[in-house]
């Protein structure tokens, strides 16, 4: 009996799927209004608060990243379980 893998099956690797297309398009609309942020308030204390949240930012988008290439949505119940821990990564 063959051992199933996670990446057997489903969408070609150089594929890429809505729901990665979607949170990368977040990701980015994100970071364009931290730069909003800064370029209309431009001290030191906004340089800070902006950082920190590009730190956040950064956390987030690597755990998304982490998730997606460990478990790639390749079928229905994966996509599902994936979605409900992109809340918490």
């Amino acid at each position: 009996m063959t051992r199933r893998r996670w990446r057997d099956g489903g969408s070609p690797a150089g594929r890429v799927t809505v729901v990665e297309v979607f949170f990368d398009v977040v990701f980015v609309f994100t970071l364009t209004q931290l730069t909003r942020i800064l370029e209309a308030h431009l001290t030191l204390a906004t340089v800070g608060q902006v950082l920190l949240l590009f730190g956040i930012l950064w956390w987030m988008f690597d755990g998304y990243v982490w998730l997606a290439n460990h478990v790639p949505p390749g079928s229905r119940s994966r996509s599902c379980c994936s979605s409900s821990a992109w809340p918490g990564s």
